[in-house]
């Protein structure tokens, strides 16, 4: 069974929850798969736009007042021609809805074992967390760069604090946001709006929320993101 297939058998209710193929599905991509069937399964998503909706925007574009708009709809026997379009226009929305679905799985499963795509890079953990591991994926998205980020044996933080992204370059420092590690199975997203390629070297830094939002001296990853 393709991961695909799996990912499909998840959504189906008819499946078997306990079937072993579910077993391989790893914990991200079943919170990601699950939080997906939740909302394909919202009735309010299938729901056909009344027919008030379309005499308002008949009236707008023709230029004549609403309370007149069904009246010409009647006329030119346009419901006829609407009723025939409806299933066309619902067949896309499930295929849109189809398109999604692939294209959320895809970006939650990048992180499982071999299917990775693109470059990732290591950084350094420093003495303060000598046990932890980061790996880190940039990827280039409209303005700017998301930074996917994957921790290990990095505690959560605590009341108080939090953890904060910096990204070094010759012109200077640009924070990159912020996150807490409260759940080690899913991947950090960082987001920079400056070219990785002018700032590429990302610092990880424990941060107090009752101090400045300035780096802190207490680095706990240092490396170089890009080529």
């Amino acid at each position: 069974m393709s991961r695909e297939e799996e990912w499909a058998a998840h959504l189906d209710p008819t499946t078997d929850p306990t079937a072993d193929d579910q077993d391989t599905l790893n914990p991200t991509e079943r919170a990601a798969i699950d939080r997906i069937g939740v909302n394909l399964a919202d009735a309010v998503l299938w729901d056909e736009p009344p027919a008030s909706v379309f005499d308002r925007v008949l009236a707008e574009a023709v230029g004549i007042p609403a309370d007149q708009a069904a009246d010409v709809v009647a006329a030119a026997d346009v419901r006829r021609v609407e009723s025939k379009a409806r299933p066309r226009w619902t067949r896309s929305l499930t295929a849109v809805a189809a398109a999604v679905l692939a294209i959320g799985l895809a970006m939650w499963s990048v992180w499982d074992g071999p299917r990775v795509e693109g470059q990732t890079f290591e950084l350094a953990a420093t003495e303060l967390v000598p046990q932890a591991t980061a790996t880190v994926r940039p990827e280039r998205l409209g303005g700017g760069f998301e930074i996917w980020a994957r921790f290990d044996g990095l505690a959560p933080a605590r009341d108080g604090e939090y953890y904060a992204g910096w990204l070094v370059g010759e012109n200077g420092m640009v924070p990159v946001g912020s996150f807490h590690a409260r759940s080690s199975d899913d991947p950090v997203i960082l987001w920079s709006g400056v070219d990785i390629a002018d700032h590429p070297d990302l610092l990880i830094t424990l941060q107090r929320s009752d101090e400045p939002a300035t780096p802190s001296s207490e680095v706990l990853f240092t490396g170089r993101i890009a080529p």
